[in-house]
């Protein structure tokens, strides 16, 4: 249960009719078609990836990764379908929402540097990856989702909701610290309640859905996308401070965090190229 529903009652029905007053981005049909397959465990990588062909762009961006991941084979990756079978099922479809969702999400409000936006999304995403690696490691990918997607409402909220971009404006100048709140205060919701249904709408699987409903909540210490929760693009050292402050109560990560954040910053500007 997020934030929102836990302090005002509120629905993720009556939330919807949030969405209902603009018309939400479509998902682009290619990758929908994808996750729809990938929702079966049991379709083959092969009937994935001859759905994914039809997409140039999409289709050069997972040869260019698997070639990426398999440095040192000796021989480059030259198929779709050996490109998506060596990432695996659960990168690919992480990697087509992220991809999806970036290309489908704009925003022309002033209040929002998207660059900015972007690469703190990556830093956030790339963290919560490389501690699913210590506490989560098969839902790692989901994990990399959920801190790619979990402000993902704000681009939706700051052009089609009236009043919000002053909300927006606070926060990034600081006499609001706590976005969360204050939209429940403005507007009785907040974005990652939002978020939550923008994923409902387009089907993306429940794990994720909760993901990024969840993570303001900071209730479960062993939750990566949770221990990234405040990484914001207003104060990332507020996020670091955050997330050591948490990560000091879980065992695993003892001694590890300054690893975990010094790998995350090398890759971190890649990730956000494709995101941009």
């Amino acid at each position: 249960m997020g934030l929102l529903r836990r302090s005002r009652g509120t629905t993720l029905d009556q939330i919807s009719s949030v969405l209902d007053r603009f018309e939400l981005p479509s998902f682009p049909q290619v990758a929908a078609e994808a996750l729809r397959e990938l929702a079966d465990p049991d379709v083959s990588m092969g009937n994935v990836a001859a759905i994914l062909e039809r997409d140039p762009g999409l289709s050069v961006h997972f040869l260019r990764l698997a070639n990426s991941a398999s440095l040192g084979l000796r021989s480059s990756v030259d198929s779709l379908d050996r490109a998506v079978a060596m990432l695996g099922r659960n990168q690919v479809e992480s990697i087509l929402i992220g991809r999806a969702v970036a290309g489908a999400l704009s925003s022309r409000s002033p209040a929002i540097d998207t660059a900015r936006f972007w690469g703190t999304a990556a830093m956030r995403a790339v963290v919560a990856s490389q501690l699913a690696l210590v506490l989560d490691p098969s839902r790692r990918s989901e994990h990399f989702t959920a801190g790619l997607l979990q402000d993902m409402a704000l681009l939706v909220l700051s052009e089609n909701v009236a009043g919000y971009d002053e909300v927006l404006v606070a926060w990034y100048e600081g006499s609001v610290t706590d976005l969360a709140a204050a939209e429940v205060d403005r507007f009785g919701w907040d974005h990652a309640a939002v978020g939550a249904v923008m994923c409902r709408e387009w089907n993306f699987p429940e794990g994720l859905i909760d993901a990024v409903e969840s993570h303001h909540d900071g209730d479960d210490s062993r939750s990566p996308s949770q221990l990234v929760g405040e990484w914001h693009e207003t104060d990332e050292d507020r996020g670091r401070v955050a997330l050591v402050e948490r990560a000091a109560g879980v065992a695993e990560l003892a001694g590890r965090v300054d690893d975990i954040l010094e790998i995350a910053e090398e890759q971190a500007d890649e990730v956000a190229s494709v995101f941009r």
